[in-house]
């Protein structure tokens, strides 16, 4: 979303009136037409001139565009004031008082210059739009919403108030409607490539891979250097299961950007399901030197190592990942199967009970921990375990035949 939408725009005025002579007016003209012709500097030096004999608002006004075209909004932000002071009743003058004011990021004067915009014409609708903007920039999202919706109200056909509220709807994740906007944002301008890029984006979100993966296909042949599309693309690549074309996408994201850690941590995640163990281990270590702390590199580390069985190395990269996030019960799963695998029963036992302490409907859990009660010669924890697994697991088709082991094994434990 722009953040500064008010443009200035000065027109010649004539001035030649009872206060300034026939030069004057002839030289504000030639300032106007100078700034117009994005000759800045000249324009100042002209205008300048003007001030030497004539303060009003117009002269005000113009010295102030011509100081926000240089990049001096403090300063252009003083003239607009003077030229508000002469004419409080100008929208032009307070339009261009509230574009100072946002490059300065003064979001809140912002809006109140804008109230009183309204006040004076309540029927503008880019009023609302650049309020709707600078609720935005504050994260009021709800109020953004409320002006981007009046915009529309009052101008149904603009595509950019549309394209707007369907920006906020994707920020506070109200992705149908954020769809519906964008949707119609592009039928009433279908030449604004970017919008297809906001598309491709909710379409992932709603899980509409195949439809995002279009729109980013068209997106990018405008944008071909664009990191985030093509990360997104890589992402919906991976979902349709073109998991090489992903991989190319990630790569030139890489390329692009060497640290970039979402990228890395996707092509980390390919490499593995395509068992190519060395590269994803490669990439996961990238991403822990650019952040120690990152969860999924830990995890990710600890997979690879589990599924070449290391199992020490992978339970030091679990227990990292634990660290990081205690409540997840799958990791204390992970690492309760390889302190298994090591013969560390006790510390399985540990492990599993975490996970059950979690969320308790695990049947898969209860058995794996009734295995290392077994392994301990503690039968009655391990037939309570595997008889809570059979209690799960029985309206569970795809447990079945572990159904069935569990039943053998309690009966072999009661033997004892």
């Amino acid at each position: 979303m722009k953040k500064y939408i008010l443009l200035i725009f000065i027109y010649s005025i004539c001035l030649a009136n009872a206060q300034l002579s026939k030069d004057i007016s002839l030289i504000f003209n030639e300032s106007v037409r100078e700034y117009n012709n994005k000759n800045y500097q000249s324009a100042l030096l002209l205008i300048d001139s003007v001030l030497l004999h004539a303060q009003n608002e117009h002269t005000f006004n113009l010295k102030g565009a011509i100081l926000f075209a240089m990049d001096s909004a403090s300063l252009a932000e003083w003239y607009f004031r003077k030229a508000i002071e002469l004419d409080s009743s100008s929208i032009e003058y307070r339009e261009n008082l509230v574009q100072s004011l946002m490059k300065q990021k003064k979001f809140d004067e912002s809006i109140d210059e804008i109230n009183k915009i309204i006040k004076i014409d309540p029927e503008k609708s880019s009023t609302y739009y650049s309020r709707g903007v600078l609720h935005s920039e504050k994260k009021d999202y709800q109020k953004a919403i409320a002006d981007f919706s009046a915009a529309i109200n009052l101008s149904p056909n603009n595509p950019n108030y549309y394209q707007a509220r369907a920006e906020v709807y994707y920020l506070i994740a109200e992705y149908q409607r954020a769809l519906s906007d964008i949707s119609q944002s592009i039928k009433l301008n279908p030449d604004q490539i970017s919008n297809l890029r906001l598309r491709a984006f909710i379409l992932s979100q709603l899980n509409n891979y195949k439809d995002a993966l279009s729109d980013f296909n068209k997106y990018l042949q405008s944008s071909p250097n664009d990191k985030d599309a093509l990360l997104g693309r890589a992402i919906a690549l991976y979902e349709t299961g073109k998991k090489i074309d992903a991989l190319s996408d990630l790569d030139k994201v890489i390329e692009q950007n060497s640290v970039n850690e979402n990228a890395l941590l996707n092509r980390a995640a390919i490499y593995f399901e395509l068992e190519m163990y060395d590269r994803a281990l490669s990439d996961y270590d990238k991403v822990l030197q650019i952040n120690p702390l990152n969860f999924n590199a830990n995890f990710g580390l600890g997979e690879i190592f589990f599924e070449k069985n290391e199992f020490e190395k992978a339970l030091a990269y679990y227990y990292k990942a634990i660290d990081i996030s205690r409540d997840n019960s799958n990791l204390f799963i992970k690492a309760g199967n390889a302190e298994y695998n090591l013969k560390n029963y006790s510390k399985a036992v540990d492990n599993f009970s975490r996970a059950l302490s979690i969320n308790s409907n695990q049947p898969q859990v209860f058995f794996n921990r009734a295995l290392a009660y077994k392994m301990l010669g503690q039968n009655e924890n391990a037939i309570n375990d595997f008889s809570e697994f059979i209690k799960i697991a029985k309206n569970l088709p795809e447990l079945s035949s572990y159904k069935e082991k569990a039943e053998k094994e309690i009966k072999q434990l009661k033997s004892k």
